[in-house]
């Protein structure tokens, strides 16, 4: 009797196991690489980019590292959302958002780029 109880015990443990690692493997599957881009002549110095249904800016992307003017990083996102907002603040303070209307579109897309329009202008390309 002790036995197949412990036998049940380890059958039924081995099922969450497995059933853990199957929840964990969907849920990776969901997360998406996005290379980032500045060509806006100017450093990035902090980059925030959120869900827009989640409505916080969350970490700096960046962490203790800046954007140079040319170069490029990467970080992951959650695919299970389409919109995202962006905010960059660069190495003067100054900032630039994409939010509500403007935010951006990421389904299917591996790439940003922030570039300079001029006129005081930036874009962020999504590709």
């Amino acid at each position: 009797m002790k036995v197949e109880k412990a036998l049940q015990i380890f059958l039924l443990a081995a099922l969450l196991l497995i059933g853990g690692g199957v929840a964990d493997t969907a849920e990776a599957a969901n997360w998406r690489n996005m290379e980032v881009y500045n060509n806006t002549g100017y450093t990035i110095q902090r980059l925030y980019i959120t869900a827009r249904e989640q409505r916080n800016w969350g970490d700096d992307l960046l962490g203790n590292r800046v954007l140079y003017n040319g170069g490029h990083d990467s970080f992951r996102y959650s695919a299970d959302y389409q919109y995202y907002e962006i905010k960059i603040v660069f190495s003067d303070g100054s900032t630039r958002e994409w939010t509500d209307d403007h935010a951006l579109n990421f389904r299917g897309s591996t790439m940003i780029v922030f570039s300079y329009a001029g006129n005081g202008q930036f874009r962020a390309k999504v590709d």
